[in-house]
C-alpha cells in the first residue's frame, strides 16, 4: 500500500509545476499586454497633446505676425523726423503728400473672414465693441482678411494662390487709444472742475456714461466716482481753490474692468458703472497719449514765460532768473527776448507748411517783409505776459532794433519802433484847444505873454480786457512801489513851441526829450495839473474818460500874427510823474515814437500827427479831434483820423464816447485782405478785443494762458513805426477759410505750434506727461475706423464739446447735447462749413487747427471762436498708444485641397511709441499689455 501512494505522488507532481508555470506565464503576458496598451494609449495621449500643443504654438505665432507687422509700420511711417504723419484707428497716413499705410489685414472679401468682435469668455460681452447692429439686432461684427502663411517648397501650389502649400493664417487691426477717452483722466466740464479749459479733466466722462445713464445727475456722479477714486485726502465738493485740485493725491487704473469695479458688488453705483463700462468699452481707455509736437516734428512751443510751467519744453523764455512777474519791462532780459522773438520769428515766416507749400504768415500779412513781422511776435508775448502777471496794468514791450538785435527802449526816427499791447486802458481820440486870448504870467524865465491851451486825451478800458475798472485818481497799481497813478505827457516838437505849466514851470524832462511834459493826475485842478472831465474817478470796463492837460503856450515871432496854425500832436499816458521821472511807466503812446531832434523835415514829422488847430473863436465842445478806429491799432501816425469842428465825440463832453471812426457793426472793407474780424451777421467784430485778468483772480486764477486757441485774440493789423496805416480789427482768424488765397497757410495752422502749460498734479506726472513731450487724455479728431466704417465712434467727441461754450459774447451759451451729437457727427465724416477748406489728406485731420473748417465749429463769425478755444489742447491728430486685435490660425492642408484649422490663438496688445525725453530724437516702442484671449 505504501508502494502504491508513493507512485501516486510521483506520477502527479510534475502535472502541478507546469500548470504553475502556465499560470504565472500567462500572467505576465496579461500584464505586458496591460502595460504596452497602456503605454500604446498614453502615447496616443501624449502625442495628441503634443500636437495640439504644437498647433497653438504656431497659431500663436501667426497670431503675433499681426502685432510685428504693426509695429514695422509704426516704426517705418513715424520714427523718422523728415515725415509727417497722422494716425487713426486702423491706418497711419505719412508723407506729403499723405499716403496711407494700413494698420489692419485688409477689408473683409473671403467667404470665411473672421469677425475681430467675438464674444468671449474672459468677459462679459463681446471683444471690442457692444454697438448694436440696427440690422440684426446683434452686436456689430468687424470682418477682416486673412493673410496666408505658406511653406516653402518645390511643389504645385495649395489651395490658395501662393508660393506653396498654406501653413497658417492670421488677421488683424489695430485701435487708436487716442480716439478714445481717457477715463483715468477724464471728469466733467461742468462748474464743479476747477481746472481751465484745456486740462485733460475736462473731457466729459459723464458725457460718455450718459448714454446708459438717463440721469445727467447720476452720470456726474458716477464720473466723480470714478475720478476721485480712493483720493487722499477726499476732494471737496465745490472746490474752494483751483490749487486743491493738484494737491489730491489720486488712484489711476490698470484696465477698464478695474474701473468697473468701484463699489461693492452690490452696490447700485457698481452696478450702473458695469453698465456704462461695458456699453462704452469702445469708447474709453484707461491710457493713452499724443506726441505732442509740431506739423515739423518738433515740441511744441508752451505759451508761458515761467520755466517751471514749461516742463523742460521750449518756451517763451524771456525773464530774468528768479522768474520775476513779467508785467513790468524791468523784469526781462533782452538777449533773452531777443531769442524768444526770433524763435517766434523763424516760425512765422516758415514756407514749408505741410497743407500749404511755398506760403508763410510773413507773406500772408506783412508782404514778405520779416522786419514788419516783428509786430505779431511781440503781441504774443504781450498776451502771455499779461495772462502770467498780477498787475492790473501791464507795461507792453517797446523797442527797436540796433544792429540786428532788439533793445527795449525808444528809438529815433530812424528806427523802426515796435509797441505791443497788453492789459491796460489804451488811447482812442485826443484833441487840443489853443485860446488867441494871451496873459501875462510869471515864469522861471520871468515874465511871459502865453497863451491857454489845453490837451485832450481819451482813454478806453474795453468790456473783458481783464478788469472789471481801473481807478482814474490814487494809486493805480497798489502792489507796485513808487508813484503809481496815473498821468498824461504831450510831446511838442517844434522847438518853437514852448510849455509851461500853471506855475510857471518851464515843461522839458531832460535833453534828449525837449518839450515834453508829464503830470500826474488827480494832483490838483487849476494849477497845470490834468484832470477827467465830469470829475470821474473810476474808469469801469466799457467806459472812456477824457483827461484834460492845462497849459500855457509861448507862441514864437512868426506865429503871434497867425490865428489858425498846426500842431505836431503827441499824447500818452504812464503811471509815474513823467515830469520828476524820465523813466516813467509808459502804458500807451499815439503815435508810439519820439519826435526826432531839431527841425521836423519838411511836409511834417513823420512821427507826430500834424493837427489843425482850430481857429478861435471856437467852444470846446466843438473843436476838432484825431481818432482811431480800433483802439488797439494807435501806434503809427496814419492809424489816427482827423475830424472837422464840431466832430469829436470825447467822453465827458459827449455821452458814450464811442468814436466816429469806429467802424465795429459796418460792412467790412472788401479791399483788406487778410479779411477783418466779422460776426455771424457779416459786420465788423469787436469779439477779439480780450486780454486775461491779472493772476490770482478769479478769472484766472492759475495766471496762465488756458488754450493754444487763445492766439484768435492776437491782432494781426498792429503796424511798426515807418510803415503805413494798421488794419483795424483783425486777428488771427481761427474761422473757416473764407475767400482764401488759394495755396495760403490757414491761420489756424499756428496754433499748432503751441501748447498751454498743464499744471501736473503730483503722482500723476506718468499719465499726464508720459513721455518727453507727450501728452495724456486727448482725443483723436482722426476717430473714424479704418477699414470698419459701418463702426461710428462719435462718443470721444461728445464728451469734448458738451458743455463747452460756444459765444465769447454770451458766457451762458453753451453746447447742450444734441448740438454735440450733431458737431461730433460733422467732425467724424468731416462735413465742411459752408466756407470751409478740405486740406492735406482727404480722409484725415492734419492739424488739430484744421477742426475750425468743419460745419458747426467756429462757422458763426468771431464770437464763434470759442468753442475752438475750449476744444484746442483737449484735441489731436495722432496717437503715442496703439492697441492690436490679432487672430492666428494653424492650417494643416488635406488631400482633396481643403484646408483644416489644426489651432487658433486670439491676442490683444497695447503698444506705446515714446521719445525718451524732449530733446531726444529717438523713437523707441514698448509693450504696455499683453493678453491671450479664449475666443
Amino acid at each position: 500500500m505504501t508502494m502504491s501512494l508513493s507512485r501516486r505522488a510521483a506520477a502527479t507532481h510534475p502535472s502541478n509545476a507546469t500548470g504553475a508555470a502556465l499560470v504565472i506565464t500567462l500572467s505576465v503576458l496579461v500584464l505586458v499586454t496591460v502595460l504596452l496598451v497602456g503605454l500604446s494609449a498614453t502615447l496616443r495621449l501624449e502625442r495628441g497633446a503634443a500636437a495640439s500643443h504644437f498647433e497653438r504654438s504656431r497659431a500663436e505665432l501667426f497670431a503675433q505676425y499681426g502685432v510685428e507687422e504693426v509695429v514695422a509700420t509704426l516704426q517705418t511711417q513715424t520714427a523718422d523726423p523728415s515725415r509727417y504723419w497722422i494716425s487713426q484707428p486702423g491706418q497711419i497716413v505719412a508723407g506729403s503728400p499723405g499716403v496711407a499705410w494700413p494698420l489692419h489685414s485688409g477689408t473683409a472679401t473671403q467667404a470665411d473672414a473672421p469677425d475681430l468682435n467675438v464674444r468671449t469668455l474672459a468677459e462679459t460681452g463681446h471683444l471690442v465693441s457692444e454697438t448694436v447692429d440696427a440690422n440684426t439686432g446683434k452686436a456689430v461684427r468687424m470682418p477682416l482678411n486673412w493673410v496666408y502663411v505658406f511653406k516653402e517648397e518645390n511643389v504645385p501650389p495649395g489651395p490658395l494662390p501662393g508660393a506653396g502649400t498654406p501653413v497658417g493664417r492670421y488677421a488683424y487691426w489695430t485701435d487708436d487709444e487716442s480716439a478714445k477717452v481717457n477715463f483715468n483722466l477724464a471728469w466733467t466740464r461742468s462748474a464743479a472742475n476747477p481746472n481751465p479749459y484745456s486740462h485733460p479733466s475736462q473731457v466729459s466722462l459723464a458725457a460718455i456714461f450718459s448714454d446708459v445713464i438717463s440721469s445727467s445727475a447720476r452720470a456726474e456722479e458716477l464720473a466723480r466716482a470714478v475720478h476721485f477714486f480712493r483720493a487722499t485726502p477726499p476732494p471737496p465738493d465745490p472746490f474752494a481753490n483751483p490749487g486743491d485740485y493738484n494737491a489730491i493725491k489720486r488712484t489711476f487704473f490698470n484696465t477698464r474692468e478695474d474701473a468697473a469695479r468701484v463699489g461693492a458688488a452690490d452696490d447700485t453705483m457698481a452696478t450702473d458703472l458695469r453698465a456704462a463700462f461695458k456699453a462704452a468699452k469702445f469708447e474709453v481707455s484707461h491710457y493713452n497719449s499724443d506726441p505732442d509736437t509740431t506739423f515739423f516734428n518738433e515740441p511744441r512751443i508752451v505759451l508761458t514765460t515761467d520755466s517751471a510751467k514749461a516742463n523742460g519744453r521750449p518756451y517763451l523764455n524771456i525773464l530774468k532768473t528768479g522768474n520775476p512777474d513779467p508785467g513790468a519791462l524791468s523784469s526781462l532780459d533782452t538777449n533773452k527776448l531777443n531769442t524768444s522773438l526770433q524763435l517766434l520769428i523763424q516760425y512765422l515766416e516758415r514756407s514749408d507748411w505741410p497743407m500749404a507749400a511755398g506760403s508763410s504768415f510773413q507773406k500772408k500779412y506783412y508782404g514778405d517783409s520779416k522786419q514788419r513781422l516783428t509786430q505779431l511776435a511781440i503781441n504774443i508775448i504781450d498776451y502771455v505776459r499779461s495772462a502770467e502777471s498780477a498787475r492790473n496794468i501791464v507795461e507792453p514791450i517797446r523797442g527797436y532794433y540796433v544792429n540786428g538785435k532788439f533793445t527795449i527802449g525808444i528809438g529815433s526816427a530812424a528806427d523802426d519802433t515796435y509797441m505791443g499791447a497788453t492789459r491796460a486802458p489804451m488811447i482812442t481820440e485826443m484833441a487840443y484847444w489853443m485860446s488867441n486870448q494871451s496873459e501875462s504870467r510869471n515864469t522861471e524865465q520871468g515874465v511871459k505873454t502865453l497863451y491857454p491851451c489845453k490837451f485832450y486825451i481819451e482813454i478806453y478800458l474795453p468790456e473783458n480786457y481783464g478788469l472789471a475798472e481801473i481807478p482814474l485818481v490814487g494809486d493805480v497799481e497798489p502792489s507796485v512801489s513808487g508813484v503809481q497813478r496815473w498821468g498824461i505827457y504831450n510831446y511838442e516838437p517844434r522847438s518853437g513851441h514852448i510849455y509851461y505849466d500853471g506855475k510857471g514851470r518851464l515843461l522839458k524832462s531832460n535833453s534828449e526829450t525837449p518839450n515834453r511834459g508829464g503830470i500826474l493826475l488827480g494832483s490838483g485842478q487849476g494849477d497845470g495839473q490834468p484832470y477827467v472831465l465830469g470829475g470821474k474817478t473810476t474808469l469801469k470796463a466799457g467806459e472812456y474818460a477824457t483827461i484834460v492837460h492845462d497849459l500855457y503856450r509861448e507862441k514864437s515871432q512868426t506865429e503871434r500874427p497867425r490865428i489858425y496854425m498846426k500842431s505836431q500832436l503827441r499824447l500818452g499816458t504812464e503811471t509815474q510823474d513823467g515830469f520828476q521821472d524820465p523813466n516813467a511807466i509808459r502804458i500807451s503812446s499815439a503815435p508810439s515814437m519820439d519826435p526826432p531832434q531839431g527841425t521836423p523835415p519838411a511836409g511834417g514829422d513823420p512821427t507826430a500827427i500834424v493837427y489843425n488847430i482850430d481857429a478861435p473863436p471856437i467852444a470846446e465842445t466843438a473843436i476838432t479831434s484825431v481818432q482811431c478806429n480800433d483802439p488797439r491799432v494807435n501806434i503809427v501816425v496814419r492809424d489816427w483820423t482827423q475830424y472837422g469842428q464840431m466832430s469829436n465825440t470825447l467822453a465827458g463832453i459827449h455821452s458814450t464816447g464811442v468814436n466816429t471812426s469806429n467802424s465795429v457793426g459796418n460792412t467790412p472793407n472788401t479791399s483788406i485782405y487778410p479779411p477783418q474780424d466779422a460776426d455771424r451777421d457779416g459786420k465788423i467784430s469787436q469779439a477779439s478785443l480780450r486780454m486775461p485778468a491779472p493772476k490770482g483772480s478769479s478769472e484766472n486764477p492759475q495766471g496762465q494762458v488756458r488754450s493754444s486757441g487763445e492766439l484768435g485774440f492776437i491782432h494781426t493789423g498792429i503796424e511798426h513805426q515807418n510803415t503805413g496805416a494798421g488794419v483795424p480789427w483783425r486777428t488771427l482768424r481761427l474761422q473757416p477759410t473764407a475767400n482764401s488765397v488759394a495755396g495760403e497757410v490757414p491761420d489756424w495752422a499756428f496754433m499748432d505750434l503751441f501748447t498751454a502749460p498743464l499744471a501736473v498734479p503730483s503722482g500723476g506726472s506718468n499719465l499726464y506727461t508720459p513721455f518727453g513731450t507727450s501728452c495724456g487724455g486727448r482725443v483723436n479728431l482722426n476717430i473714424k475706423a479704418v477699414p470698419l466704417d459701418g463702426l461710428e465712434r462719435v462718443r470721444p467727441l461728445i464728451a469734448i464739446l458738451q458743455g463747452s461754450r460756444k459765444d465769447s459774447n454770451d458766457p451762458a451759451s453753451i453746447v447742450d447735447a444734441e448740438e454735440a451729437v450733431q458737431i461730433a457727427h460733422n467732425i467724424h465724416n468731416r462735413q465742411l462749413a459752408v466756407h470751409g477748406v478740405r486740406y492735406g489728406f482727404a480722409d484725415g485731420y492734419d492739424s488739430p487747427g484744421e477742426v475750425v473748417e468743419i460745419a458747426g465749429v467756429a462757422d458763426g463769425g468771431e464770437e464763434s471762436e470759442e468753442l475752438v478755444r475750449q476744444m484746442a489742447n483737449l484735441i489731436t491728430t495722432r496717437s503715442n498708444v496703439f492697441t492690436v486685435y490679432t487672430i492666428g490660425q494653424s492650417l494643416q492642408p488635406t488631400t482633396n485641397g481643403k484646408l483644416i484649422v489644426t489651432g487658433e490663438q486670439r491676442q490683444q496688445v497695447m503698444i506705446e511709441r515714446y521719445r525718451p525725453s524732449s530733446t531726444s530724437g529717438e523713437i523707441r516702442f514698448r509693450n504696455l499689455y499683453f493678453r491671450n484671449l479664449n475666443p
